[in-house]
């Protein structure tokens, strides 16, 4: 994500859907086992990014992009 961020802004990265039965378990990166997990990045994410990352720029880019 901190690759992806610094070419395009914290404020444009999203975990995608595949996380909850997309692929394996063995693909999930460690310690991220279950879908509750994902709280765990509140601690390495930059301040303020975390809502975002989780869904909500998700949410701005359909809003942007989908009609009402």
């Amino acid at each position: 994500m901190a690759h992806v961020a610094n070419l395009i802004g914290w404020e444009r990265v999203g975990i995608g859907s595949d996380f909850d039965g997309g692929f394996g378990a063995r693909e999930l990166p460690e310690p991220l086992d279950r879908p509750a997990d994902l709280r765990r990045l509140e601690d390495v994410l930059p301040p303020g990014s975390f809502a975002g990352v989780l869904g909500e720029n998700w949410l701005r880019w359909l809003r942007g992009w989908l009609p009402y």
